[in-house]
């Protein structure tokens, strides 16, 4: 089974900025990385006047782009999906698939704070480390990692979650 691990944080915490850092790392070390990045409002994923998106705007319900190099497909749904949906459809081609987002998911999670946006953690269920500029409490539990600290976060998942993929 693909492992899972979720960044969850605050909005504007630096997720996606931590998460970038961490795939190219994960993919320069030969790992096979999968995202499914949660998303609580509507949103396109094509660029306004490009073939896929025009044909979406005429009212197409599911779209499919491919190319010798890349796959795209997405749709219209009645419902969110589930996580555990999401993780089926990406197959199992990857290593590991991180998510960011699905804070209530029960996935293990690397929570992201910024001093900036909240000191007060949100301490979500399946805490597995912490990603911080600020000071925290040596009583959390989990590993804390400061945001320059890139590889070291790396190694953590590595060692935790990719252990029977090592490359």
């Amino acid at each position: 089974m693909i492992p899972v691990i979720s960044f969850v944080g605050r909005h504007n915490s630096g997720k996606t900025s931590v998460l970038e850092k961490v795939v190219q790392v994960l993919s320069e070390g030969g790992f096979r990385v999968g995202i499914i990045k949660h998303s609580s409002e509507q949103f396109d994923i094509d660029v306004p006047e490009k073939d896929t998106f025009r044909l979406a705007k005429a009212g197409a319900k599911a779209l499919t782009i491919s190319s010798a190099s890349r796959f795209a497909y997405y749709r219209d749904v009645e419902r969110e999906m589930s996580l555990t949906e999401l993780v089926a459809l990406l197959g199992d081609e990857l290593d590991i698939i991180i998510t960011e987002g699905y804070k209530r998911e029960d996935r293990p999670k690397i929570e992201v704070a910024r001093r900036e946006i909240s000191t007060e953690l949100i301490k979500p269920s399946n805490l597995t480390a912490l990603v911080t500029d600020f000071p925290v409490d040596k009583e959390i539990g989990v590993p804390v990692f400061g945001f320059h600290e890139i590889e070291e976060i790396s190694r953590f998942i590595v060692d935790n979650f990719l252990q029977n993929h090592v490359r």
